[in-house]
């Protein structure tokens, strides 16, 4: 695989592994692995972003390899998803096999972990699910010793650990992000959507610190703790200690309301990156750039919306592996006179159009602004 010049940028800090590391993570005993790949991004964070594809849904990087054959490159980073953890191994799914991961790994790729937790609907139930609604698994429930919630949640972590601890004596240091999305709709009036957030914020914290406490005591240090943010959820958040990147998942949202949460997040945690850790439908990669969303990476998600329109277009994917610049933006030759007059015409999600048209649009002006306009 042909990678960018962060990924060469990785290597160099892999081989110089003597040389002392700047960062200092949450895990205070992170491996030479996880400091380098936390220390290249660090580097990498506001000069260029890293592109993210992702598995279909588990553990393949099908997506990766579909991006590359629309575009001739390979996305930076790629992720899998322990989703089907319960079901494994079987016929159709071995996480025990890490080959995906390790092909990917040792061609230059960067990995990063989520995990769609899925536990039983009710106590001894073989049907599973991480929706809250559909279980009556309540992680209020795990601190307590002999109830099924603290066996399930146990169990599992334990399993979940010695995948991560084969990757780790693979050399690989991994993004970790579970429990995502954890607030859900709360912060609007909603609900949770997964099982870990049912129970609100203060047992979800509980959760979060006790998963990063378990994982410690299994002696897992490659992992970088990526917590992932619904709107304006700050009492959600575990706290600097369990925390060293803040991702936030943005689906159908236009160019203002993209960076309305960047801004957000970059101003409420100064001193965490802030990564796009899902997204489908939103602007050109290269048109939040330019306007100051400078996420570390964005990770594109797999597949259709319920209405059948994918989440990421060809042409979105052909303009987000472009190298980064604040003018990547084109725009025409000749501009006008006026430096208020727009010269250059996009659609909410970032196509070009024409200047002729009426309604919503993007618009970049000749001194290089780019705004949200009505004609």
């Amino acid at each position: 695989m042909k990678k960018t010049k962060i990924l060469l940028l990785l290597g160099i800090a892999l081989l110089l592994q003597h040389l002392p590391v700047s960062a200092q993570l949450a895990d205070r005993r992170a491996n030479k692995d996880a400091l380098a790949l936390y220390d290249v991004l660090e580097q990498n964070y506001k000069v260029q972003p890293l592109t993210c594809s992702m598995a279909q849904p588990v553990w393949d990087y099908q997506m990766a390899t579909d991006v590359h054959s629309l575009t001739g490159q390979w996305t930076a980073m790629h992720c899998f998803d322990l989703m089907h953890l319960c079901y494994s191994p079987s016929n159709w799914i071995d996480y025990s096999d890490i080959t995906p991961v390790s092909n990917w790994h040792k061609q230059g790729g960067l990995v990063t972990l989520m995990w769609h937790w899925q536990v039983p609907r009710q106590q001894g139930s073989s049907d599973y699910t991480s929706t809250g609604s559909e279980t009556t698994f309540d992680p209020a429930n795990i601190d307590t010793e002999g109830s099924w919630e603290h066996q399930v949640f146990y169990d599992d972590l334990c399993e979940a650990a010695t995948i991560l601890k084969q990757l780790q004596d693979a050399g690989i240091a991994v993004l970790w992000r579970p429990l995502h999305e954890a607030a859900g709709d709360a912060p609007n009036g909603g609900e949770p959507w997964f099982w870990w957030g049912k129970a609100g914020a203060t047992v979800f914290k509980n959760l979060w610190q006790r998963t990063f406490d378990y994982l410690q005591s299994q002696d897992l240090h490659n992992l970088i703790w990526v917590w992932t943010s619904c709107d304006e959820d700050d009492d959600w958040y575990p706290g600097d200690s369990y925390v060293d990147i803040i991702g936030t998942d943005i689906y159908n949202k236009d160019l203002l309301e993209v960076k309305a949460r960047y801004d957000y997040l970059a101003a409420q945690y100064p001193n965490r990156m802030v990564a796009l850790t899902e997204c489908g439908q939103v602007p050109y990669l290269s048109i939040q750039w330019q306007q100051g969303c400078k996420w570390s990476w964005v990770m594109s998600w797999y597949g259709n919306d319920a209405k059948g329109t994918p989440w990421t277009a060809d042409r979105w994917w052909k303009d987000a592996v472009k190298q980064y610049t604040p003018t990547a933006i084109q725009t025409v030759t000749a501009a006008p006179a006026d430096r208020n007059t727009p010269i250059m015409f996009y659609t909410l999600d970032g196509r070009p159009s024409t200047s002729s048209q009426f309604g919503l649009h993007i618009v970049r002006m000749t001194d290089g602004t780019v705004r949200k306009t009505i004609r």
